[in-house]
């Protein structure tokens, strides 16, 4: 058997030898969503069939593993490892509508095992095989998947795996984890930091260039002090790379798009092989140490999209942006920085005076540096459109405040909108409004955290009427 590029890395490392371990694979269904693997008493796995997820939950039998405990609702701030959504993803032109799909479990020999298959009305198949081990080689629980996909037509990169490491997210102070995603490009280890402005740009997106994966090489997060997840690629037959989210910062690994080599039958036929599982801390440490820097180049037009703005520089590198930490005041007198990381979140203002929404860099209250707003009759809600999401503690009162001015028949306000799992799926908690032709006023909004039935917030701000609107010296923050 070939040895992979990660077993070369740990080889040329010092290890501890594993000790021997036999798995006691159990499948238990806890109901209709949830399915628990176990080995021996350890809760190891859990499968969501809704969500059609699989998450591995610990390194491996040494490793620390959380106990058996479903939770409200499941998605990251509840997550407990690394999960991977495992079927392909395919929806509009990809392929037809999807009229059956069908989860199964059980235990085979030395493995459990999840089956998917998924049928589309235009004949698009689909099948994907997990089976759960134990690797004596990384003293590690590694899922060997399986993805196959005869499908119609393919007229574009399709999603084989997405892979989200649990707290790569998480913005409360102190709790930051995975600070580096790294990956073995046919170049070389490549690596990517935290900042809003690299996950928008054309280097985070490029699947077939700067974001390839080479075959055989592996996309994985860290260091961390529990879990450094990687997805090795054992083999693609059209190729792959990844896609970093704005937001949560999952990697969507992509087949590329196939050649005339897969269409000999009339159908396309892609393949996909890889393995999930965790590298010792030591190995992550010594990839992220070695891997360049992603060249992050221009930022994308189309992530200016919270609302789309028309009006833009023709040329998109080194864009100024505004930012904002995720908890403190912002200081936007100073855009977001290229050259180095910014954990925190993004403002997609237009540089280009002409937008409705504008990073106005002249005007600000004690130091220049706002986000104006133009507005004719009608109303803009203004979010941050890359970074992560704000989580919150339940219980703790937070507060959102800014500063506003208007011009005109135009008034401005601060909005707290919790949220469970997107925007305006929980309460909405709003600043009183500043306006018409008011000069620079502050205005803040509390409101009590409520836990895990609305963990995150947002802070979003919103103009109506007719005329100019600025904020500046947003600030987010818990109030001891």
């Amino acid at each position: 058997m070939t040895t992979t590029l990660l077993e070369k890395l740990r080889d040329g490392m010092e290890r501890k030898t594993t000790p021997p371990h036999h798995p006691r694979w159990r499948v238990e269904k806890a109901n209709e969503e949830f399915t628990w693997i176990f080995d021996g008493d350890r809760a190891v796995a859990m499968i969501s069939a809704d969500q059609e997820t699989f998450e591995l939950r610990c390194h491996g039998p040494e490793g620390k593993c959380p106990p058996a405990v479903l939770p409200q609702h499941y998605h990251i701030p509840t997550q407990a490892g690394v999960r991977i959504i495992f079927p392909w993803r395919l929806r509009g032109k990809d392929c037809g509508t999807r009229i059956a799909s069908e989860i199964t479990t059980g235990v085979e020999a030395d493995a459990a095992v999840l089956r998917s298959t998924q049928e589309f009305n235009d004949g698009t198949r689909s099948r994907t095989e997990i089976r759960l081990r134990f690797d004596a080689g990384w003293g590690a629980y590694v899922a060997e998947v399986d993805a196959v996909l005869d499908a119609r037509r393919v007229i574009t990169e399709l999603e084989f795996c997405n892979v989200l490491p649990a707290g790569i997210g998480d913005s409360r102070p102190g709790r930051e984890r995975h600070p580096f995603t790294f990956w073995a490009h046919p170049d070389g280890l490549r690596k990517m930091g935290k900042n809003p402005l690299w996950f928008c740009s054309v280097g985070a997106q490029d699947t077939a260039g700067v974001k390839r994966i080479a075959e055989g090489g592996f996309v994985g997060f860290g260091p961390d002090a529990l879990q450094n997840p990687v997805v090795e690629i054992v083999h693609s037959n059209t190729g792959c790379g990844a896609t970093t989210c704005d937001n949560l910062q999952d990697e969507h690994l992509m087949a590329l798009l196939p050649s005339g080599l897969q269409t000999t039958s009339g159908w396309f036929h892609l393949e996909a092989r890889y393995r999930l599982f965790s590298i010792p801390p030591a190995l992550a440490e010594a990839i992220a140490a070695r891997a360049e820097e992603m060249t992050p180049g221009a930022m994308l037009a189309w992530k200016f999209q919270y609302p789309p703005l028309p009006e833009l520089p023709a040329d998109l590198n080194g864009v100024q942006l505004p930012g904002s930490p995720f908890y403190g005041k912002s200081d936007w007198s100073t855009p977001v920085p290229w050259d180095r990381p910014y954990n925190g979140r993004l403002w997609t203002a237009s540089p280009d005076p002409r937008a409705a929404i504008h990073y106005d860099r002249a005007v600000g209250r004690t130091t220049p540096g706002s986000i104006r707003f133009r507005v004719h009759g009608n109303t803009l809600a203004f979010a941050p459109g890359s970074g992560h999401t704000l989580h919150t503690d339940p219980g703790v009162v937070y507060r959102g405040s800014v500063w506003i001015k208007t011009r005109g028949d135009a008034t401005g306000w601060l909005e707290l909108p919790e949220v469970l799992h997107r925007m305006g799926d929980r309460p909405v908690h709003g600043s009183a409004k500043v306006g018409p032709n008011s000069d620079w006023h502050r205005v803040e909004v509390t409101y009590t955290a409520r836990g895990d039935d609305a963990p995150f917030v947002d802070t979003v701000l919103r103009a109506e009427g007719s005329g100019e609107v600025w904020f500046t010296e947003l600030a987010f923050d818990a109030i001891d």
